[in-house]
């Protein structure tokens, strides 16, 4: 969400272009109308907070509205790797973990926990996809256990899923990631 500076000098800035085009256009220009900015801040901040957190995902304003999906809540992962052990030549099974992810119309966090290691998103967007749907494309760091550094150190990755299913209500995410 815009922070406060910047949507104070949006609002005034708002402000100054309709008492210019009142004055340029011939009509009386009052400045006792500023006296009403304090709680013309607070409706637009009042508005855009409750948009951000709670409004955004009423199912009525998806997609001509708001076109973001809406992922909050604990996802069960598995991952699939092609990774082999150098030392044993096996590869490795898949992995079940879990992403634990929070949002608002205009942040997105996510921590993914596996028994193995716990990752962090450094950043991430949802984008829309060609022929529909959304994809979710980001950037983490993980952080394998203690005892799990000799074989896999702290890494970085991106990944790219595919989200599948109703923007309120999307039931999986498929996809891929890259990691160094």
């Amino acid at each position: 969400m815009i922070a406060g500076p910047q949507l104070t000098a949006v609002v005034g800035l708002t402000i100054l272009a309709f008492l210019a085009l009142v004055w340029a256009t011939g009509g009386t220009v009052s400045l006792e109308w500023l006296k009403y900015l304090s709680a013309t801040l607070l409706v637009v901040t009042g508005t855009l907070a409750a948009f951000d957190h709670l409004l955004w995902r009423i199912p009525l304003l998806q997609g001509w509205f708001v076109r973001r999906p809406h992922l909050s809540g604990v996802w069960d992962v598995t991952i699939r790797t092609g990774w082999k052990d150098p030392a044993t030549g096996e590869q490795l099974g898949p992995v079940t973990a879990t992403f634990e992810i929070t949002q608002t119309y205009a942040t997105l966090n996510m921590q993914m926990k596996s028994n193995a290691s716990v990752g962090e998103l450094i950043c991430a967007n949802i984008i829309p996809r060609n022929g529909g749907g959304y994809r979710l494309i980001g950037t983490f760091r993980n952080e394998p256990m203690l005892f799990e550094r000799d074989k896999s150190p702290i890494h970085y990755g991106t990944f790219s899923l595919d989200i599948e299913g109703n923007a309120n209500s999307p039931q999986r995410m498929t996809g891929h990631y890259w990691g160094d």
